[in-house]
């Protein structure tokens, strides 16, 4: 089961909309994201201290353009979740899908202060095939981890075919909401 917090956004003067900022209060994060922009200019935002070689535009492409304002969720893991489909399911039942490499790199950047040293946050919605040792896995971006020893901005690769524990967090966004007709 994954665990959310329920929240509201405070207002407070500042950058953002309209002259508002937009505060994070538990674990929904307003974020800017832009979709044109390269993963490299996205990176060196974030100020990434270490970034898995594989990590770029051409394994990690986005069909999304433009620009826009989102509310990135962290969502984890109660318990040992025994595959990804199980959390991708879950995620959509909370009305979230899971969040793109380009909305966690938004993310990366606009909260640099936050530390994630003990729940690294991988973003499901950005997997590619990646051929490591002869054979090819599905592997997952993942913000905050790599090995033994974890920087905050470090990017680095998970395999996203196996089971997951309560030390990862996963970034996800809401689902567009579908309008029903009038009849």
């Amino acid at each position: 089961m994954l665990k959310l917090e329920t929240v509201c956004l405070q207002k407070r003067d500042g950058r953002g909309r309209g002259g508002v900022k937009y505060e994070p209060i538990g674990n929904i994060y307003p974020i800017k994201v832009d979709y044109d922009a390269t993963i490299e200019t996205l990176v060196a935002a974030a100020e990434c201290k270490y970034v898995d070689p594989a990590i770029n535009d051409r394994n990690f492409a986005t069909r999304r353009e433009g620009s826009g304002w989102l509310l990135l969720w962290l969502v984890q893991v109660d318990r040992w979740t025994p595959t990804t489909q199980k959390i991708l399911d879950e995620l959509e039942g909370l009305g979230l899908r899971p969040a793109e490499l380009h909305e966690l790199l938004a993310f990366a950047g606009q909260y640099p202060e936050l530390r994630l040293e003990e729940h690294p946050v991988v973003a499901l919605g950005s997997t590619a095939m990646i051929p490591f040792g002869g054979g090819g896995a599905p592997w997952a971006v993942c913000l905050g981890h790599r090995g033994s020893g974890v920087e905050r901005h470090d990017l680095t690769l998970v395999r996203a075919d196996h089971g997951w524990s309560g030390v990862y967090w996963f970034a996800a966004v809401p689902l567009p909401r579908r309008v029903e007709e009038n009849r």
